[in-house]
């Protein structure tokens, strides 16, 4: 099926396939074009916020989660739709004086979608930091996953997310 996008004529299926990667069968969806506009397949991440914003502008680097993927290199961050990130960073007091110095409304951030994307550069296991778990930084996890290269949409995409890193198309024009 052969789809066209301005002069730029693809091969565009509409399929899934299947690859093994270390034991685990992933199911992914071939890039094809959906109302005129070809999408991009890659991997995302759900992150509370304000921790989602301040990864996409590059401040937060560090990331722990109680599992380490197999994945390397693009992910897509979304900002959860869950309140539940404000609510924890309204009690830490570093956190609240931070996102005031960078002038960041925490109450205006963009919910249920995706923000940017980030580098997953290596993942380390790790020990817990009481340092920057009690200034905020860090939750309880037993990886530590390094962020990279992040890059802020100019306008945020609106996703539903899921648990840890999952499918997302990626709009390219």
């Amino acid at each position: 099926m052969a789809t066209s996008l301005g002069d730029d004529t693809r091969n565009a299926p509409n399929c899934l396939s299947w690859c093994v990667r270390g034991g685990l069968t992933i199911w992914r969806r071939c890039a094809h074009a959906v109302s005129g506009v070809f999408l991009k397949n890659m991997l995302a991440l759900t992150i509370l916020q304000p921790w989602a914003t301040l990864i996409v502008l590059g401040h937060k680097t560090l990331e722990r989660r109680t599992y380490a993927p197999l994945h390397r290199g693009t992910i897509a961050i979304h900002a959860s739709s869950s309140r539940r990130g404000l609510e924890w960073a309204a009690h830490c007091k570093p956190l609240e004086d931070f996102t005031r110095e960078i002038g960041l409304d925490v109450n205006a951030l963009p919910m249920g979608a995706i923000l940017g994307e980030c580098q997953l550069y290596t993942i380390t296991e790790s020990k817990d930091n009481a340092d920057l778990k009690a200034n905020g930084w860090m939750m309880d996890g037993r990886y530590t996953w390094q962020l990279t290269g992040a890059i802020a949409y100019p306008s945020p995409v609106k996703a539903k997310g899921f648990v840890k890193l999952w499918p997302w198309d990626k709009p390219v024009a």
